[in-house]
């Protein structure tokens, strides 16, 4: 499935390998960190586990226009977006990609990257997690009159996506490998208000991000006042 935005596209892949039991929907819980071998090689058994019981296998490309190459090539050379392949495969086989059809262009969620209009100029606008060689990073590359611009969302110490590691039932063969947070768009609308999250009421006039944990936790990003402001959503 391909999107035909003349600006931005992402493309999504689904390979039939095998026939057998459906999907099961799983519950990720966190575990410590495994010590007993490497974690390529682990990452790597773990994979070869969860290929042999799916029948389908998703993955997903980004492709920015070649503007938004450039600013986020100059905000900062070495930063790569995250991959298909960096996530649980369970979380990847359950995550609802979608587009959202705008007059000029989609609007799309994955994992990793949401395109959509954050800043109400009716022009597309792109929000990716990823990383360079030290941090991982969430990048918003932003249209404006004068051309697009890299707006640093969030910043931490770089994570191994090898190294982190969920038990589905207990021992070594129910551990997947991978990122467990995800992104989705929401279109305009009202969001009620939730005093347990110290959250007022939001009339949403463009869209915005959330950001989740699967089956942990969710916050909204909304463009405002030029900058990224966060609310909790859910815990």
């Amino acid at each position: 499935m391909k999107s035909r935005s003349p600006v931005n596209q992402v493309r999504l892949f689904s390979t039939i390998t095998a026939v057998g039991a459906a999907l099961f929907l799983p519950c990720l819980l966190l575990a410590p960190s495994h010590a007993e071998d490497t974690a390529e090689k682990v990452f790597l058994e773990s994979r070869q586990r969860f290929d042999r019981n799916t029948h389908i296998k998703i993955s997903f490309d980004i492709n920015l226009s070649p503007e938004m190459k450039r600013v986020l090539e100059k905000y900062n050379p070495y930063f790569r977006p995250w991959k298909s392949e960096d996530y649980l495969p369970s979380l990847i086989q359950i995550y609802e990609f979608k587009s959202f059809r705008r007059k000029d262009y989609f609007a799309y969620q994955t994992p990793s990257a949401v395109i959509g209009d954050f800043n109400g100029d009716f022009t597309p606008d792109v929000i990716i997690r990823g990383h360079d060689k030290k941090n991982s990073l969430m990048v918003a590359v932003m249209s404006s009159q004068k051309g697009h611009r890299a707006i640093e969302v969030g910043k931490g110490p770089l994570t191994n996506p090898k190294e982190e590691w969920y038990g589905m039932y207990g021992g070594d063969e129910g551990r997947e490998y991978g990122f467990s947070s995800f992104l989705t768009l929401i279109e305009p609308g009202k969001i009620k208000a939730n005093p347990n999250f110290n959250r007022p009421e939001i009339d949403l006039k463009t869209d915005a991000v959330i950001m989740g944990v699967f089956e942990k936790y969710s916050e909204i990003l909304i463009y405002k006042d030029d900058k990224f402001v966060s609310y909790t959503m859910s815990d």
